[in-house]
């Protein structure tokens, strides 16, 4: 009777102990602590399927799975259990029916039991000096079915917990990428625009004025060209650094993409002016900072920020609104020379939307054919005609003709310069031919062509250059090239092979503007250049200016000590004329010889012969 009750009373107490804890580790911790004091045992330990990571398994899994403890109590890791023999043994299909649930073993008076859990693995019991009684070891077979039941419950509540944490953690990810850029951890356009709002809404409501800081990185394309994306980004993520050290916490930085950021201050004051002045000390907090060189990887790199700023709120504008006017106060202060910040005001948006339409307006150019070219004549001193510089003119259907000083520089900026030019050089040769077909003067020497720097850059310029010349059957010597200095310096070496390559071809090269640029003599002895124009800036009142003449003769004595030919260009007046002549200079181009005309004019002006007006006066 007493065996029974306390067969009875085991059994309760152990039966209790299960799954009193619905974590795996606390709950075999306290099945433990029980069976240790009801049973006699000298240690529990327990073995099961787990992970790279530790973590208990169940069932197949395509991860590596081991058999590992688990659990010991007390905790002796160094102990030989031997769980491998005795776990193949449980693992043997059993004599008759049924499944292997217990392999005992008996070593020097200790005992060793290994019980199997499932799928999950094996508990051992350890007991010294007699064995456990058959009796409990019966009642211990349904107890221990229930504590892996409780085990493989225990570890679906935690893997169903693992997986809301890391379905939580992708979530938060998710909706942290879709407000943030992946590069800086910056908020990013759709973040920033909702904040932008929400401060709108709250200026309106308590009468404080904000702003919006619009900043573009100055060259920040030479950086990606010269040291490669990856240091370009580097100098992204600095940036972002500097930048959100220079704001308060109610303030937002955000980057919207490439080189562009954008900062949002908030309740600067409760008018304009005060506003205005608040600004401005952040703008100069801004340039101090990037006055001082930025690290990028191992580089220490120098750039400065062009700024446009919006005050909010304004009676009509929305978000959207003042984020585009920041952008375009933006843009005039990079065109106004870069390393500025201007504050916007309505008149930017007029000359921004006349830019665009411009833009619309030069696509359409080229495909209604709208571009004319006018020839500029080039005269000896004894007034033989030696040539012309090629111009180009754009009569438009709406605005009449417009200026080449207004729509080159677009077409260059947009790429349009491409098709532009191309157009232009096709043009030229074709009206040469006709030149070359109505006997061309014995003084005539070439027609020469602008060509810009982004034509020049085109790996197939040579060849489609060429390819040109032979369509047009001209004699390629009464061809001529103008580059100007800049053009030639950005792109020495390609450009020297390019210039030489053609060359070898019979065009002639010419540099225009000389002395408004580099004028250095390394680049005028290395590439094949047969022709200096003396700039007009140069010759404008050149009898009246003591500085323009001594810059006038210096580069008389340089090309003619290198054997150039020398052009004075933008030649208007009888003095300017007499001056040239007396110091050397025996080519002429400007409004006293001749104005830009249309083709048929200038085929006229070849084909009669008529010299331009000359004099032999002196200049004092």
């Amino acid at each position: 009777m007493r065996n029974t009750l306390q067969l009875i009373s085991i059994q309760h107490e152990l039966g209790m102990a299960v799954g009193l804890d619905l974590h795996l580790e606390p709950m075999l911790r306290h099945f433990t602590t029980v069976c240790i004091r009801r049973l006699g045992l000298a240690g529990v330990h327990f073995f099961l399927h787990q992970n790279e990571a530790g973590n208990p398994v169940i069932g197949p899994t395509a991860e590596r799975v081991l058999l590992r403890r688990y659990l010991s109590v007390p905790d002796h890791h160094g102990e030989d259990l031997f769980i491998g023999r005795a776990y193949e043994r449980l693992q043997e299909p059993p004599q008759g029916h049924g499944t292997h649930f217990l392999v005992s073993e008996e070593r020097h008076g200790e005992f060793f039991y290994h019980f199997k859990l499932g799928d999950l693995g094996i508990v051992v019991f350890r007991r010294f000096a007699r064995p456990i009684d058959e009796s409990i070891l019966l009642l211990l077979k349904p107890i221990l079915t229930r504590l892996t039941t409780s085990c493989l419950a225990s570890i679906e509540h935690e893997q169903l917990l693992h997986a809301i944490a890391a379905r939580k953690q992708a979530e938060d990810t998710v909706v942290f990428q879709l407000y943030h850029d992946d590069l800086t951890g910056l908020p990013n356009r759709r973040l920033v625009m909702q904040r932008l709002e929400q401060e709108l809404s709250r200026s309106r409501r308590h009468r404080h004025v904000g702003a919006v800081l619009f900043l573009d990185l100055d060259r920040f394309k030479t950086v990606n060209d010269t040291l490669g994306h990856s240091v370009g980004d580097l100098l992204l993520t600095t940036v972002a650094s500097v930048l959100s050290g220079l704001i308060r916490r109610e303030d937002t930085v955000g980057r919207l993409g490439g080189d562009e950021f954008v900062i949002l201050l908030t309740e600067l004051g409760d008018d304009v002016g005060t506003a205005a002045r608040n600004v401005r000390a952040v703008v100069e907090k801004i340039r101090a900072v990037f006055s001082r060189p930025l690290v990028a990887g191992s580089h220490t790199l120098y750039v400065t920020p062009s700024v446009g700023i919006d005050l909010f709120p304004d009676a009509s504008s929305n978000a959207d609104d003042i984020l585009r006017h920041a952008d375009t106060a933006m843009y005039q202060a990079k065109a106004r020379g870069r390393n500025g910040a201007l504050f916007y005001d309505q008149k930017m948006s007029a000359e921004l939307e006349d830019r665009l339409a411009l833009e619309k307006e030069l696509q359409d150019a080229v495909k209604n054919g709208e571009f004319e070219l006018y020839y500029q004549p080039q005269y000896l001193a004894s007034g033989d005609i030696i040539g012309a510089e090629v111009l180009l003119r754009w009569q438009n259907p709406r605005r009449g003709m417009v200026s080449p000083g207004l729509f080159i520089p677009v077409a260059e900026e947009t790429g349009m310069i491409l098709d532009v030019g191309n157009w232009m050089l096709r043009s030229a040769c074709r009206q040469l031919r006709l030149l070359e077909e109505s006997r061309l003067p014995s003084t005539f020497k070439k027609l020469s062509v602008n060509v810009s720097g982004i034509q020049l850059s085109q790996n197939n310029f040579v060849e489609h250059f060429q390819g040109i010349i032979r369509e047009s059957s001209i004699n390629p010597t009464h061809l001529g090239v103008e580059l100007t200095e800049s053009t030639l310096i950005k792109h020495t070496d390609e450009t020297v092979e390019k210039m030489r390559a053609l060359h070898a071809s019979g065009i002639q090269f010419a540099i225009d503007d000389f002395g408004t640029g580099y004028s250095s003599l390394a680049y005028i002895s290395r590439f094949p250049i047969a022709t200096l124009k003396i700039d007009q800036a140069f010759v404008r009142a050149l009898h009246a200016r003591e500085g323009n003449r001594a810059i006038v003769k210096t580069i008389l004595a340089l090309g003619h000590g290198l054997g150039l030919s020398i052009i004075a260009e933008g030649v208007e007046t009888q003095e300017e004329f007499e001056c040239l002549l007396a110091y050397g200079c025996e080519q002429f181009q400007g409004y006293l010889f001749g104005r830009p005309m249309p083709f048929r004019e200038f085929q006229t002006l070849i084909k009669s012969g008529d010299a331009a007006p000359r004099t032999k006066k002196r200049c004092a």
